[in-house]
């Protein structure tokens, strides 16, 4: 029986994907780098003391944070939210068939593992406009809170959205989102102990979020190992809700 083109185009591609001393991730074609799509990124978070969602490692201000977010706005009741509102947003969420592409590269990061993740890309962040940081900060703390070589773009970032249309995978969105709550969560730390006593707390000053077919997830992230000086430290992501 002659081969299948699928296996006549894999020895022409070299066969199986490449070997590392941890895994054996899958990489991007263009850059050579592994992306949340492939199939071991959350292993290569892994190896690097990224967690995607431990819960033994809430952050102190847990309580905290779950206190605000559970006090009562504004009721979606009928009074408030029509049908005709409800029907436009079925069909706003219904037609989005692909993520937005107002997405900012963040290209000017430090890499928060080896260097072998391509730069993320969350399709929403939130941070602070750059010339509100003090110049010398900026200076000596570039590459850990300034996410983007764009001009004007807010750095400082702890606020994150990933979204995915309804053909997407909230897997992809979850992997994401553990990606760029890391980016945050070191940058947040850095301005927080600039030239000040070593912090004694382990909250959480970082959100990520992802929105998959009509449903919304909220995740913290932090550090909890501030003491650690050799070796990456360790990044704990923890589901909201």
């Amino acid at each position: 029986m002659p081969p299948s083109r699928s296996s006549t185009r894999a020895r022409r591609s070299g066969g199986g994907s490449r070997t590392s001393g941890k895994t054996s991730p899958t990489f991007s074609r263009a850059s050579g780098k592994t992306s949340a799509y492939d199939r071991n990124f959350e292993q290569h978070l892994i190896d690097h003391n990224i967690y995607p969602n431990n819960r033994d490692a809430k952050p102190d201000n847990w309580a905290e944070i779950n206190r605000r977010i559970s006090q009562p706005r504004a009721s979606l009741s009928p009074s408030r939210f029509s049908d005709s509102a409800f029907e436009k947003f079925q069909k706003i969420n219904e037609s989005a068939l692909t993520e937005t592409k107002q997405c900012l590269l963040f290209n000017n990061f430090k890499p928060v593992t080896d260097g072998g993740l391509v730069d993320a890309k969350p399709d929403f962040y939130d941070g602070t406009e750059l010339e509100k940081i003090y110049p010398e900060i900026r200076d000596s703390l570039g590459t850990m809170i300034i996410p983007s070589s764009l001009q004007h773009a807010r750095s400082l970032p702890n606020f994150f959205t990933e979204a995915k249309g309804p053909d997407g995978s909230a897997a992809v969105a979850k992997r994401q989102a553990c990606y760029d709550g890391a980016l945050g969560a070191r940058a947040m730390t850095s301005i927080r102990q600039f030239r000040q006593p070593l912090l004694r707390n382990h909250n959480a000053v970082t959100i990520t979020s992802t929105f998959h077919d009509s449903t919304l997830k909220l995740y913290t992230t932090h550090i909890t190992d501030l003491e650690s000086k050799d070796g990456p430290k360790p990044f704990e992501k923890v589901l909201l809700f």
